[in-house]
């Protein structure tokens, strides 16, 4: 147990079992387990107020009766064991009374993988030490005595991600100490929790490589793409590093870069890692790993305040892929994709190329680290460009070089608007831009849409999906079923000929079983039907 100076309560929530400690260091002992994972949601809190409607959410399910009755049986268990005073309640909720002499491992877990970010590249066995110190404080078993309900898994999964990104990490620095041994016995044991981790695998296979054994590292290469199935491909990292190993090109292996979060490294190569951006927390919300911690915590808020948001960027991701196979089937070859975001292990290019090679696809972005990404991964493919460009700008993408390459608009082309138009705000027109969109397209080509509402039973949660502090700039502005209809004027909008929630669009054209939609989304595809004929 690390020594304090002051005393205080001691309170450790990463571990197998909550671990509480009162001012005098002696050990609380608390058998209820409701009690240990009250305390747990309201030490991850941080000394925040939390609402009883709120904790009901996360300590139990809908259909648990627990649930109606209220925490207030909890509460009063939990005071019983906890030093005086320590949970206190105001306005109908409740907090965690912590001050500056008491500990949380979260926070020296936030602390130490902070500092080993910081002399991750230039002190690795600094960095090694700094995160071996915040991984013992997870154990081997972690966040046993978190709730193990729907309400609580995002945050569990945020979590975990904390905990899987510095072992990514410590691989790393390992690495560049060429403690090749120690990198495959961890990383072998992390991939067993962990086993859809490029990242993991990745390093895994330079372990091996550098070590002598490149048929084993190839085998694990071999053996993820067996893991994945055949409709998925791993990401451009891990296919860069399989390749490098192949051709036993030695000089320019090497990890992922760690993303820093240090003051002197808020900017990167123009990328602005002090504001969250859409794309990043969206990658966030898939389980990606492109992103940074500005993100992870925007993306933290998100759910705390909306539980159901991955689910929702699942269901629309999963919405844009079932668009290409519909359009796909109707004929079209050509793809503008809007808003692109992070590539993910199924994107426009993948299922396009896969039913007609060679099909054209043009990615457009206004993220610098989408483009990054994109480029990258995308190099080798001479039929998909990456455009950093600013949708609410139709012009500059439709006369963009790129555009002009490869897209003809003498033939059907397909503009996909997936979860974008809400990113852009009134004052910006989105109505204009659509239009120009719209006036590009040739006879038989296609709008798809996708936008975010609100419907009037959760207007409450408003501010929690479009907030600014979560999105950056100015947040998401939602629509209603009109506005965004007026968005296909001109246009046919295809079966089932109206606007539906994502879900209930053409779910027959799903791999996997489509998950429930939340009402929050609008979608649609719109065909622009062939001039009519005029008179000689």
């Amino acid at each position: 147990m690390q020594a304090r100076e002051d005393d205080g309560v001691e309170i450790r929530v990463l571990g197998h079992r909550l671990g509480v400690r009162d001012d005098d260091g002696a050990p609380i002992v608390i058998s209820r387990r409701q009690v240990r994972e009250l305390l747990c949601v309201l030490a991850i809190e941080r000394g925040a107020l939390v609402s009883a409607a709120r904790l009901a959410e996360l300590l139990w399910d809908p259909e648990d009766a627990h649930r109606t009755r209220g925490p207030k049986q909890v509460i009063y268990n939990a005071r019983r064991v906890l030093p005086a005073d320590r949970l206190r309640s105001k306005d109908g909720g409740y907090r965690l009374h912590l001050t500056d002499a008491d500990y949380l491992d979260l926070s020296e877990f936030q602390q130490l993988t902070d500092q080993a970010r910081s002399v991750h590249g230039t002190a690795p066995e600094t960095a090694v030490e700094l995160y071996r110190r915040a991984l013992d404080l997870g154990g081997t078993a972690p966040l046993g005595d978190l709730p193990q309900t729907t309400g609580m898994e995002p945050i569990r999964q945020s979590l975990l991600g904390g905990l899987l990104d510095a072992r990514e990490e410590l691989a790393e620095a390992l690495l560049r100490l060429h403690k090749f041994r120690e990198v495959i016995d961890s990383v072998t044991l992390w991939l067993m929790e962990h086993p859809y981790s490029e990242h993991l695998v990745g390093l895994l296979m330079l372990a091996h490589y550098r070590s002598g054994r490149t048929a084993e590292a190839l085998r694990v290469y071999r053996e993820f793409l067996t893991l994945l199935g055949p409709r998925a491909k791993p990401g451009g990292w891990l296919n860069g590093v399989a390749v490098q190993i192949s051709e036993n090109r030695d000089d320019d292996w090497g990890p992922r870069p760690v993303h820093l979060a240090t003051d002197e490294h808020r900017l990167t190569g123009g990328i602005d890692t002090t504001t969250p951006s859409p794309a990043r927390v969206y990658d966030v919300l898939l389980g990606g790993k492109d992103n940074f911690a500005v993100d992870h915590e925007a993306a933290g808020r998100l759910t705390k305040r909306f539980p159901f948001a991955p689910q929702t960027a699942r269901v629309n991701r999963a919405w844009v892929i079932r668009v290409v196979r519909f359009l796909l089937q109707a004929g079209v070859r050509q793809f503008i994709d809007l808003g692109s975001g992070l590539p993910t292990l199924e994107n426009v290019h993948d299922v396009a190329q896969r039913k007609a090679p060679g099909s054209p696809v043009v990615y457009v972005d206004s993220d610098p680290l989408v483009c990054i990404y994109g480029r990258a991964l995308l190099q080798q493919n001479q039929k998909v460009a990456m455009i950093e460009a600013n949708a609410a700008r139709p012009q500059e993408i439709l006369e963009d070089p790129a555009t002009q390459r490869l897209i003809d608009f003498d033939q059907p082309v397909a503009i996909l608007l997936a979860t974008v138009l809400h990113f852009i705000s009134d004052r910006d027109d989105p109505s204009a831009a659509v239009r120009a969109y719209v006036e590009a397209l040739p006879p038989g080509g296609y709008l798809a849409i996708s936008h975010c509402t609100v419907p009037a039973e959760r207007a409450e949660q408003a501010q929690a999906q479009t907030a600014p502090d979560i999105w950056g700039g100015s947040g998401i502005h939602p629509r209603d079923h009109d506005v965004i209809a007026r968005y296909f004027d001109g246009l046919t909008l295809m079966e089932p000929g109206r606007l539906v929630d994502a879900p209930d669009w053409h779910p027959e054209l799903a791999i996997d079983k489509v998950e429930k939609g939340l009402g929050n989304y609008w979608v649609g595809v719109g065909r622009k039907d062939t001039a009519p004929l005029t008179g000689a």
